[in-house]
Order: structure tokens, then C-alpha cells, then sequence
């Protein structure tokens, strides 16, 4: 079979997931990805750097390189008189066959876990219209919640939360075990899952107001390192929903909150808790603003502090160029994948938090 036959056959079989999220389920997400991905983690996860970030650079510098190769032989063939269009359509036909073999690959091992069943049906949440009156009781709750796990946590001289690891990997090693843990209760979060990987360029993730990314091709979750070191477990938690096939940023934001709450450390299960307070107290804002100002007397002054550090350090980065660029690619590829919200597709995790919160009463 011809290798850029691989192109069609990807969109095809995308517009078939969309149609019958019951194939991507059943197929993909509970047979072919779990065995591609399984595989996938346990050859890269001993790797302690990330391959996706050194994929990027590979892929960038071929590229050029590769312009400029094309450049010469043009240049060449010209002041010869014979221009080599044979050699250049068969560069432009191994580059097609590379393209199509990666479509392929992400149809099937990503895009497909896009339409597969939500984890909100999968985990017996029932998703409804709520009222103000359970916004505003949901925030209070999470904002008690946070409040009590700050008081645990040791401060700098700025009166910041420190991060009690002695390293990043022990931090890691803390979110893995809290995925262990709520696999045991949730058959769907089941599964070895490897090290969140820290991107070098971390910086050029700020630029963008990106906090971690899931690369299919390794089967990598990377995050930022330079990010404030609050949010760095939920972030770790969000990424690695994706490695267990929950790719909806609103269920990974959900599924981040859900896993934290159960690791043993508090500092962990503070991240996760101030991460979904954040999303729930701006919606509960754009509704009532009233509401939210009484919702916010729930919240202590250590967390006060901490979710000031988390806004000055993003400060710089919001609303440049770059930010707004990165956000509307971004926002392109959540449509093309069926979240039609875009970039605001992250805040409906706080329906989810609703859900939840009906069942079970939160700590």
C-alpha cells in the first residue's frame, strides 16, 4: 500500500469516530490504544528527557536544512539549464509519505479518543443545567477545601506555599501514585503511568500560556517547569489523563482535581483543589459577581497569596502576540477535534465538578 493512501484512509476513519463514538470505545480506546500506548510509555518513561522536545528541534532543523539542500539543487540545476524535478518530486513525495503516516498515527492513537464515550458517563456522573445557589456551594466547598490543605503546607518569607519534595521526581512520583490509587476505584484511570517529563524550553511554553502537552508519537506527558509550582501536580495529572486516553481538556482538567484527591500528601491534593477552584470561581464571577464575593470570604489568606504569585507570574505573558496567537492555534485544533468552544472548552470541567460534587461530599 501506497504510504500517502494513509491520508484518506485517517480522514475516514475520523469521520467515522465522530459518527459512532461506540467504535472509537470499544476499538480504539479499549483495545488498539491502550496496548500502542502501553507499549509506547514503558520504552519512553526511563527516559528522563523529553523526546518530544527533541523531536521538535530534530524536525525544525531537518527542515531547514532541508529548504536550503532544496535551495542549492534548484539554484544549481538552473545555471545548468537542467532543473532535477525527478530528485525534487521524490523529496516532496517521501515528505508527503511522512505527513500522512503521522495523520494516520494521531487519528487513531489521539483524534479517535476525542469521540469516545465521556468520562462522565463512564464514571456514573450525571452532567445537568445547575443553579447559582450549587455554583456558589461548590466554590465555598472547594475554597474550604484548599483553605484546610494551605493550612498544612509550610511557607516562604514571602508567605507562599513551599513545595515539600526534594525534587522533581518525587513530586512526580507523588501524582503516580494518587493515579495508582483512584485506578483502583475507577477502572477507566487504571494503568501504569510514567513520569510528566519537564520541557528545557520552558520558557517558550510561558510565552504561549502553555502548561503542559500531551505528544501521542512517545506517549509523553510534558510540563512546564518554569510554571509556579502550586499548579505543577495538577498539571502533571492533567497530561497524564491523556496518556490514559481522556483527551477533552475538560475532562483532564476534571480528571487532574479527581486524581489529586487521592495522594497522600497535602501539597499534591492543594494543587488540585486551588486548580479547580480557580475554574469554578470564574464562572461563578461571570454569573453573579456578588455571589462570588461572598464565596470568596471562604478562601484563607495563604491561598489568597498563592493564587496572587500564580497570577503575577502569568501577567507577563497574557494577551502578547505570541499568547493570543498560540491561543486562537490552539482553539483551531480543540474545533477540528469536535470541541466546538475552543480554548474555553477547559472551563466546562466546572459542570463536572457539579456532577461530582452531587454525589459525594467534597472534604
Amino acid at each position: 500500500m501506497s504510504l500517502p493512501v494513509l491520508a484518506p484512509l485517517g480522514y475516514g476513519a475520523d469521520r467515522l469516530f465522530t459518527a459512532h463514538p461506540e467504535i472509537s470505545e470499544r476499538v480504539i480506546a479499549r483495545g488498539i490504544y491502550p496496548v500502542f500506548s502501553g507499549v509506547m510509555r514503558r520504552l519512553t518513561g526511563w527516559i528522563p528527557f523529553s523526546l518530544m522536545e527533541l523531536g521538535i528541534a530534530a524536525l525544525i532543523l531537518g527542515a531547514l536544512f532541508g529548504l536550503g539542500l532544496l535551495a542549492v539543487v534548484l539554484v544549481r540545476g538552473i545555471r545548468k539549464g537542467s532543473v532535477p524535478w525527478r530528485r525534487i518530486g521524490g523529496v516532496c513525495y517521501r515528505i508527503l509519505c511522512g505527513a500522512a503516516v503521522f495523520y494516520f498515527v494521531f487519528v487513531i492513537f489521539c483524534g479517535a479518543n476525542y469521540h469516545r464515550r465521556t468520562f462522565a458517563s463512564l464514571a456514573g456522573l450525571t452532567v445537568r443545567e445547575s443553579s447559582a445557589e450549587e455554583l456558589e456551594a461548590l466554590v465555598c466547598a472547594l475554597a474550604d477545601e484548599a483553605s484546610a490543605l494551605r493550612a498544612e503546607l509550610n511557607e516562604d518569607e514571602r508567605g507562599v506555599a513551599v513545595n515539600p519534595f526534594a525534587s522533581y521526581g518525587a513530586l512526580a512520583d507523588e501524582v503516580r501514585k494518587a493515579y495508582g490509587a483512584a485506578g483502583e476505584e475507577y477502572e477507566v484511570l487504571a494503568g501504569w503511568v510514567p513520569r510528566p517529563k519537564r520541557v528545557l524550553f520552558s520558557e517558550i511554553m510561558s510565552m504561549t500560556e502553555t502548561t503542559g502537552i500531551y505528544c501521542v508519537y512517545t506517549a509523553e506527558a510534558n510540563v512546564n517547569r518554569k510554571m509556579p509550582q502550586t499548579d505543577l501536580s495538577a498539571v502533571m495529572a492533567h497530561e497524564l489523563s491523556h496518556l490514559q486516553g481522556f483527551m477533552r481538556e475538560d475532562e483532564a482538567n476534571f480528571i487532574a482535581y479527581l486524581v489529586t484527591r487521592y495522594a497522600e500528601d497535602p501539597y499534591v491534593r492543594y494543587s488540585g483543589a486551588q486548580f479547580a477552584l480557580v475554574y469554578a470561581a470564574n464562572r461563578l464571577y461571570r454569573e453573579s459577581a456578588d455571589r462570588w464575593a461572598a464565596a470568596r470570604e471562604h478562601y484563607s489568606e495563604g491561598l489568597i497569596r498563592d493564587l496572587q504569585e500564580i497570577g503575577a507570574y502569568w501577567e507577563p505573558y497574557r494577551d502578547t502576540k505570541v499568547s493570543k496567537a498560540a491561543d486562537q492555534a490552539n482553539t483551531t485544533y480543540l474545533q477540528s477535534q469536535g470541541q466546538s468552544d475552543g480554548t474555553k472548552s477547559y472551563g466546562r470541567m466546572v459542570d463536572l465538578l457539579l456532577a461530582y460534587y452531587r454525589t459525594t461530599t467534597v472534604e
